[in-house]
This record gives C-alpha cells, sequence and structure tokens, in this order.
C-alpha cells in the first residue's frame, strides 16, 4: 500500500492541505448497490457518504413498509408488521457491514459499533486520509469488474 503524500498549496501566504480522502461523495445509487453487493463483506473501508446513503435508503424503506402494513393491517400497536420486518431483517446484514466497514475508515477494529454513543462519533467524522490496516482509502465509485468489457454489435442493414 502506497500512503498518499498531503502536499501544501500556498496562496498568497496561506497553505491550503490538500488531504487523500477523496473529493466527491458517493451518489445515493451507488451507495446502495455498494452495500448490497458488499451484502456481509465485512472487510475494507466505507466512507462517511456511502454509510449515510445507505442509513437514509434504509429509514426511508422502513417508512414505506411502515405505511404498507398500516394499510394492510391496521395501525393500532398490537397489529402484524411482517413487511417491515421482512424488510428489517433483509437489510440487517448490509446496515451492519456498512457500519463495521466505516468504523474501519478510522483505523478502529469493527467491535466499537458495540459502543453505543462513540461508533456515532466515528459514523460522522472524516475517516483516516492515507491507508491504514483495513484497505486503502474509499474511493467513492462503485466497485465494478474491469474484467467485463462491454461490446455493442450492428448489424448492417440488408438491402433489398
Amino acid at each position: 500500500m502506497q500512503a498518499s503524500a498531503m502536499q501544501p498549496i500556498s496562496t498568497a501566504g496561506a497553505g491550503v492541505i490538500i488531504s487523500g480522502r477523496p473529493a466527491n461523495m458517493m451518489n445515493p445509487i451507488d451507495s446502495v448497490i455498494t452495500c448490497f453487493q458488499k451484502y456481509v463483506g465485512f472487510e475494507g473501508r466505507a466512507s462517511r457518504s456511502e454509510y449515510w446513503w445507505f442509513f437514509l435508503f434504509s429509514f426511508i424503506a422502513s417508512i414505506i413498509t411502515g405505511i404498507i402494513d398500516a394499510i394492510l393491517f391496521g395501525i393500532e400497536t398490537t397489529d402484524p408488521t411482517p413487511i417491515t420486518w421482512a424488510l428489517q431483517l433483509g437489510l440487517f446484514l448490509p446496515s451492519l457491514a456498512a457500519g463495521i466497514r466505516r468504523i474501519h475508515d478510522h483505523g478502529k477494529s469493527g467491535w466499537f459499533c458495540l459502543i453505543p454513543i462513540y461508533n456515532i462519533i466515528l459514523f460522522a467524522t472524516e475517516g483516516e486520509a492515507i491507508p491504514n490496516m483495513y484497505g486503502p482509502v474509499p474511493t467513492n465509485t462503485r466497485d465494478v469488474n474491469s474484467g467485463t468489457q462491454y461490446v455493442i454489435v450492428q448489424q448492417p442493414m440488408q438491402q433489398q
């Protein structure tokens, strides 16, 4: 692993530090796709934008399934909520994996997710700007299979 060098840029006597963190945040669609592709992938690192976009997706999906459950089964506290439970069961492992990868971005063990207040601080603050023992700095781009190449073939039109 090669550490990214932090280089100061001087502008009219003021120094600006450029960190090794990605300049752009991950978009919501790529974040959700990445978290589902790494369904139980606890290794590596996740950027803030990857984690928080997936958290927002989970929150909105829970609200939608809660509304559907209320329409189908009622809104009393004793009414069943099977659709919401199914969603929460399906999102549990990817949410846990994204949280642990987010903690890895700070160079800490995934077991820190068991400390209630401390892990919220880790989720909200910027991670390390250099590669650590959990992997390189997140790129905020979706990992795609670089070995797959798409070829578009166009058939010539038949002349009559």
